[in-house]
């Protein structure tokens, strides 16, 4: 099996090209990878189609479709970072209201403290009820019973299947012309 360029370089991808024992396509592809990591990390919000664009520009990669690919391989590597910023901006946003809640008060601005106060308690929901947990210890699996009579899902018994299946083999293989194997049981 072929190991992609992603998996074989995934632990050296910022090593000097030189020392790599690699290809001229593998450092190409290595070149790749670097800017997508680099632009994912230094740039989180840009789309996946403004980066195919610039690696068609830039490393003069004529499909699109594989532009895509190599942006998901990096994907693959450094997970989902756009969900990671949003953590992020989250902790920024709390950590600016927490400080202006203290600038106020050393300020002695009551109306600004209530106010920060208001938008971080807004902000984290704590003007909100907290939803009550699932009960999980309540919820029982339904009971599976096992059975071999077809009568349980509205299906006859049929005394001897094999005697049907016949009939309407006989039936029917006049009409079409079909090779077939009988399976072993």
């Amino acid at each position: 099996m072929k190991v992609s360029t992603i998996e074989k370089f995934k632990d050296r991808l910022f090593d000097d090209l030189d020392k790599i024992d690699a290809t001229e396509k593998e450092k190409k592809q290595i070149l790749i990878y670097r800017y997508l990591l680099t632009q994912r990390l230094e740039r989180p919000y840009v789309t996946n189609a403004q980066l195919a664009e610039s690696l068609q520009i830039y490393f003069d990669i004529t499909s699109i479709g594989q532009a895509y690919r190599y942006i998901g391989h990096v994907e693959l590597l450094v997970g989902n970072i756009r969900s990671s910023e949003k953590a992020w901006i989250r902790y920024t946003v709390v950590e600016t209201l927490k400080e202006a809640i203290q600038r106020a008060k050393a300020s002695d601005d009551i109306k600004a403290m209530v106010a920060a106060a208001d938008k971080l308690g807004k902000y984290t929901r704590l003007d909100k009820e907290d939803q009550e947990p699932l009960p999980w210890e309540e919820i029982k699996p339904q009971p599976v019973e096992f059975v071999t009579d077809p009568s349980v899902l509205g299906i006859e018994h049929v005394e001897n299947p094999r005697a049907l299946v016949e009939k309407v083999r006989k039936k029917y293989m006049d009409e079409i012309e079909v090779e077939y194997t009988e399976a072993k049981s």
